[in-house]
């Protein structure tokens, strides 16, 4: 005879753990008795694929590196002040530009979040299902020089190229150190 006990021992065989908590829900929910086999084992399924987009998105997310991992594109505020652009952030926000190989530049003075915006559109891609990668500039540059010294140059650049968004926060003044110390080696 098939047990609960049985089922539960396949479902972890198979690595389905969302259908097993589902299947282990259902079988203390008298509410579930009710439904046919179909509309019960569709439960079962949804429980599982939800599991695994959540895990994915989590997985992404830790990936992705950001400083703010809950940044949100709800949370941004558009004070007048502020001059942003409400209908050209929601345009950002279905992630299009990904598709079209374009790029986003935002500029503006420190501290008026820019960087908290990036970020949340870097979590909206992720949330469909594109890959992201945040990086200080400085951190890339560090990373490709060693890459360049230990013969790893080619396979870090494809691990780079591997995702779909990256951001590159640039620190306050680094273009202007970096262009002062262009400026005077050519003296």
């Amino acid at each position: 005879m098939i047990t609960l006990a049985t089922l539960m021992e396949q479902t972890s065989q198979l690595s389905l753990s969302g259908f097993k908590e589902s299947l282990l829900f259902q079988s203390e929910d008298t509410s579930y008795q009710s439904l046919s086999f179909e509309e019960r084992l569709y439960h079962l399924f949804e429980a599982e694929i939800n599991q695994r987009q959540d895990k994915r998105i989590k997985r992404m997310l830790t990936m992705a590196k950001l400083k703010d991992s809950s940044a949100s594109l709800d949370q941004i505020q558009y004070h007048a002040k502020r001059k942003l652009d409400k209908s050209q952030i929601l345009s950002l926000a279905n992630c299009e530009f990904i598709n079209k190989f374009q790029n986003i530049l935002l500029t503006g003075a420190t501290g008026t979040g820019k960087s908290f915006l990036a970020q949340a559109i870097a979590r909206r891609a992720i949330l469909l299902s594109y890959t992201a990668k945040y990086y200080r500039v400085t951190t890339l540059l560090e990373e490709i020089k060693m890459a360049r010294l230990d013969g790893s140059y080619t396979k870090t650049l494809a691990k780079i190229s591997k995702f779909k968004l990256l951001l590159l926060d640039v620190p306050q003044g680094h273009f202007l150190r970096a262009f002062r110390s262009n400026t005077t080696q050519r003296r």
